[in-house]
């Protein structure tokens, strides 16, 4: 009957979970390294700016703050604004776009914010005490204590985040070599037909041009090398594919049969055949049963001396017999 080798269900397996944490390690990384750590550095630069701005438009209108404490607020979120407005890149245009939401990467979103800020803060420095505040400014002071609880969690990136997720990152090319591995173990497939011929990739090679198998890794790492009478060498794992320890004991037995098994398992040579022992127990026991015989003494012409005739005679038959199978 033809043996024919197959996957491994456990190396299908492995195979399939290391692609997968690969590539979501890989992609993890690469979405922190590109998007996550800078948003969170761009909303930590921002916090001070918002909390700034929050701070002056709470003061003017607290009836307990000070004139000086007003000023001062006002004048700090002035300034941060400012830095911020120079900071940003020539060319953008302040846009805060369809959707409120921040946007921690999006210059013209920012622009806008900060154009925002200032007119809200301002219009709330300018506003008399007992006015009413104006929509416009009411929504933008809301804006403004929304970005302030937003980035109010944040913690800004230490200088390590970024080298970290480069060892996500490097998981990424390993995702393609796990692929490339399977794909190549899936389409190798080894036969060892009823002829004898052993088939692989290797192409066919009939029976008298096995000239060897090397067992020497096969009862540690269960790898084995079936040996062309050129010297070619074709390896058989029996991690990666099924039915390789029977192609594998067949070649080593009817090559090597005093060494292995059929079964691929070395032959144990301390031990011995059920016949040897006995044939060595009846060896042993024969010359005592001799000498207990003739311990008794000289033969009486008594019932009981034939016995013992009888006795000694056959005695000594088993052990002549005994020597002779051994």
């Amino acid at each position: 009957m033809t043996v024919r080798t197959r996957l491994q269900p456990r190396f299908l397996i492995q195979r399939i979970a290391m692609i997968v944490i690969c590539l979501v390690l890989g992609l993890w990384g690469v979405y922190d390294y590109v998007w996550a750590i800078p948003s969170d550095q761009a909303m930590s630069d921002r916090r001070p700016v918002y909390e700034a701005a929050y701070e002056a438009i709470r003061l003017t209108g607290d009836p307990d703050a000070t004139e000086a404490e007003v000023e001062a607020a006002v004048e700090e979120a002035g300034r941060l604004l400012a830095e911020s407005m120079a900071a940003v890149p020539e060319g953008v245009e302040a846009d805060m776009g369809e959707n409120a939401a921040l946007r921690p990467l999006d210059e013209e979103q920012w622009a806008a914010e900060l154009a925002l800020m200032g007119a809200t803060v301002a219009g709330y420095a300018q506003l008399p005490a007992d006015a009413e505040v104006p929509q416009v400014l009411a929504d933008g002071a809301r804006m403004i204590e929304a970005r302030k609880n937003r980035t109010a969690g944040i913690t800004p990136p230490s200088k390590f985040d970024r080298l970290t997720q480069w060892f996500f990152i490097l998981c990424l090319p390993f995702a393609p070599w796990y692929a490339w591995t399977f794909v190549r173990e899936l389409r190798t497939v080894h036969a060892l037909e009823e002829d004898g011929a052993f088939v692989g990739p290797h192409g066919r090679w009939e029976r008298d041009e096995i000239a060897d198998v090397d067992m020497s890794e096969w009862m540690r790492r269960s790898v084995a090398w079936v040996v062309h009478e050129d010297g070619q060498r074709e390896k058989l794992d029996d991690y990666v594919h099924r039915g390789v320890d029977a192609i594998v004991g067949s070649i080593a037995h009817r090559l090597h049969p005093e060494a292995w098994t059929p079964e691929a398992k070395p032959v144990k040579k301390d031990e011995e055949a059920p016949g040897d022992r006995d044939t060595v127990a009846a060896s042993d026991a024969a010359p005592d049963a001799v000498t207990a015989v003739a311990a008794e003494g000289p033969e009486q012409p008594t019932e009981a001396s034939g016995a013992q005739e009888q006795a000694v005679a056959a005695a000594a038959d088993d052990a002549s017999e005994a020597r002779r199978r051994a």
